[in-house]
């Protein structure tokens, strides 16, 4: 969840997966945060990422660094507790920290 933390105030770019590229996108977010913890086999679209790790049960159950996914993989963000995510956010336009908007279609364990 640290790693995520670094990038709040980054520009939201859609298909943005560096920060040379001036910005990142949901899934780009999520794909840099977890390449900084060693993690590097990670899909590059929303979809897919929603895949990978464990499934968790629900948003009670979830940890800080937990994949949240919404509308089926439309749109993804990572856990920071107490009911926030961090999510690179378009209506935002940029990555935010923020309160879960509504109930995750799938939550996934990665670390």
């Amino acid at each position: 969840m640290q790693a995520a933390s670094q990038y709040v105030g980054t520009p939201y770019v859609l298909g943005g997966e560096t920060l040379d590229e001036g910005g990142l996108d949901c899934s780009g977010l999520v794909q840099l945060s977890l390449s900084a913890l060693g993690v590097t086999d990670v899909p590059r679209v929303a979809r897919d990422q929603a895949t990978i790790g464990t499934a968790v049960s629900s948003l009670a159950e979830a940890q800080p660094g937990d994949l949240l996914v919404f509308d089926g993989g439309t749109h993804i963000g990572i856990y920071a507790g107490d009911g926030e995510m961090i999510h690179a956010s378009w209506s935002k336009q940029s990555v935010v920290r923020a309160d879960v908007y509504e109930t995750p279609t799938a939550i996934r364990r990665i670390v």
